[in-house]
Formats: C-alpha cells, sequence, structure tokens
C-alpha cells in the first residue's frame, strides 16, 4: 500500500471513477480552507492585539499576569483539541473551525505581542514625553511604531500557520483539503489524495512566498 501511495505521487488523478474533475472540487477546498484561515486569523488578531497590550508589564504593570495567565490557557490546547470540542457543541460549521482556530492563535499572539512591547527600546517614548507628549501618544508613537514591522511579520508567519491547521481541520469533518485527503484515503483512491496534498502544498507555498516578501519589504523600512 505505501508503495502504491508513492507511486501515484507522479500521476495524481484529475478525474474520479465516475467522472467528475476533480480540479474544481480541489480548488472550491482550497478556497474554503483560506477562507477559514483568514477568519481564524482575524479573529485572532482582534483579539490578541489588546489582550497583547494587557499582558505588557510596560503598558499594564501589575495587571499584565492575569492577562498573561489567560493567554497560556488560551494557547495550551491545541486547535485540534478546540475542533472536537466546539464540534460536539456547534456541530460541522464554519464557527466551530473559526472558533477552534482563533482560541489558541490569540493566546500565542497575545504572548508574542506582549513580548515585542516589553523588550522594545524607550528612548523615543521617553523622549516624546520629555517634549510634552502624553503617555498614549508617547506609547503609540514612541514603541507601537517601533515594534510595527515585527508585529505585522509575526502575525503573516502565524498565518500561515493558520492555512496548515485549516487544512487539518478537515479531518473532522469540515469542508477543507484535509476533508478530500481523507476521503480520497479511505478510499484508497490515491491518485485524488496526492492532487489534494499537491493544491495544499501550493497554497502553502504561495502563501510563504507572499508573506516571506512583505516580511522582507518591512525590514527593509
Amino acid at each position: 500500500m505505501i508503495l502504491e501511495f508513492l507511486a501515484a505521487a507522479l500521476s495524481p488523478a484529475w478525474f474520479a471513477p465516475d467522472g467528475t474533475a476533480l480540479l474544481p472540487i480541489t480548488l472550491e477546498a482550497a478556497l474554503q480552507t483560506v477562507r477559514l484561515a483568514t477568519a481564524g486569523i482575524t479573529a485572532s488578531i482582534l483579539a490578541g492585539l489588546p489582550l497583547g497590550l494587557a499582558a505588557s508589564t510596560r503598558l499594564s504593570g501589575p495587571w499584565s499576569v492575569p492577562a498573561r495567565t489567560l493567554a497560556a490557557a488560551m494557547r495550551s490546547v491545541h486547535e485540534l483539541v478546540w475542533a472536537i470540542l466546539f464540534l460536539a457543541a456547534l456541530g460541522v460549521s464554519e464557527m466551530a473551525a473559526v472558533i477552534a482556530i482563533a482560541i489558541p492563535y490569540t493566546g500565542t499572539l497575545a504572548k508574542v505581542y506582549g513580548e515585542l512591547i516589553d523588550e522594545a527600546p524607550r528612548p523615543t517614548e521617553d523622549a516624546l514625553i520629555g517634549q510634552g507628549a502624553g503617555t498614549v501618544q508617547a506609547f503609540v508613537l514612541g514603541t507601537i511604531a517601533q515594534v510595527a514591522p515585527q508585529l505585522v511579520a509575526y502575525t503573516l508567519y502565524r498565518f500561515e500557520c493558520a492555512l496548515r491547521s485549516a487544512a487539518v481541520l478537515g479531518f473532522f469533518g469540515f469542508p477543507t483539503l484535509g476533508l478530500l485527503v481523507l476521503q480520497g484515503a479511505d478510499n484508497l483512491r490515491w491518485g485524488e489524495v496526492w492532487l489534494h496534498l499537491y493544491a495544499l502544498f501550493a497554497l502553502v507555498t504561495a502563501a510563504e512566498l507572499w508573506s516571506g516578501a512583505v516580511r522582507r519589504r518591512l525590514v527593509v523600512r
């Protein structure tokens, strides 16, 4: 069976046994994978940024401890476990998949956002305060502006990870590329499996090239 699987890599199937074209089905699943990943990472950013600000000792002082504890709790449970829980609660739905991705990713983003803010040099912020700027204004212009490229770069990296997570959720019944891979494997249609795997490879590679280009531009600037 392993040899059959490996051999099929050289001849991915473009049509199902009944003659149905597989490429449109694969592209639709790839689009759904992107949709779920985008929705999940967007929700993570919206929740992770304020939680990251709260987790920063520079900004919130003693209140950073409960914020960091919450972020640690959120990321301590893998998205696949969250998927099982929300699958039971909400059924196979986009909402369940998005929440399963968003919860652990929010915790991870919050942790990194908070650390980047805490590690940012303070001279610019102190200089702005010395020139009469308000605390919030100095924080935004002196600290957030400094770490913005790192914040964006790490967020883009997490989007790449979200794509893989969204695909894997297909093994739980969500209509992503992972579901097509599972269905093909269950029916021993290795050519179909490889077609869907190649689509996933192309999707992740395209996201990596795009985010890498954006990160390089941010570093140059």
